[in-house]
């Protein structure tokens, strides 16, 4: 005599009872793995951050060849960090740099002056205080040293730069003006000595034989130019 089939049913909870150890170790697996989720701390934001990809040496320009971009957990980027390759300044550096260092303003020089093509700016200090006073941007000048003669008479002046270009003179302080003339080094050129108050720095562009001549003279004035 043949068995009838099982119902349905029957069929679904036999199959269920089976399967009743691969199912709670699924059922186990979702649960770990849930709790783990709930646990995982969220990742930090991370912004775009401009490094170096190479090593360089103080003086040397950036270009976009010497840079990648990254991203850094918003928390680890150096304040004032530039964000793309666009952002790189024409000044150098000032110190050496690593590969992976981030590219921030305080590794390039601060002078905030530049002159024409072919001239170095040169820090002048004049005799007379109140010729530095009446120099401003954009001002030409003929930059004359005093001399002596051979009875150590102070003799004619003599021309140590021709056409200077004044870039930033006593008290313009838009252009950088006595701050960036003197962390370029004060008394460094001309006159002005160790009197109670020398005369203010003044940045000219010169050649560059004409600061080598401006270094060793003594006895500043201008004539102006233009």
């Amino acid at each position: 005599m043949l068995r009838p089939a099982p119902r349905p049913l029957v069929r679904v909870r036999l199959w269920l009872w089976r399967a009743r150890v691969p199912v709670a170790a699924l059922l186990v697996g979702c649960a770990c793995a849930a709790v783990v989720s709930a646990v995982r701390p969220i990742p930090p934001p991370t912004s775009p951050v401009l490094v170096l990809d190479r090593a360089l040496a103080a003086g040397e320009r950036l270009t976009p060849d010497d840079v990648r971009t990254v991203r850094l957990p918003v928390d680890l980027v150096p304040e004032g960090s530039l964000r793309a390759a666009e952002e790189l300044p024409e000044e150098t550096l000032a110190v050496p740099a690593t590969p992976g260092l981030p590219v921030v303003p305080s590794l390039f020089t601060q002078a905030s002056v530049h002159g024409p093509p072919g001239t170095v700016v040169a820090p002048v200090r004049f005799a007379d205080p109140g010729v530095a006073a009446m120099l401003t941007p954009g001002v030409v000048v003929d930059v004359l040293a005093g001399g002596d003669d051979l009875g150590g008479t102070l003799g004619a002046g003599r021309v140590v730069a021709r056409g200077a270009l004044v870039l930033a003179g006593l008290g313009d302080a838009d252009a950088g003006g006595s701050g960036v003339a003197d962390s370029l080094g004060g008394g460094l050129l001309g006159g002005g000595g160790g009197g109670a108050e020398p005369s203010p720095l003044v940045l000219l562009a010169v050649t560059p034989e004409e600061s080598v001549a401006l270094t060793g003279s003594s006895g500043l004035s201008a004539v102006f130019v233009e």
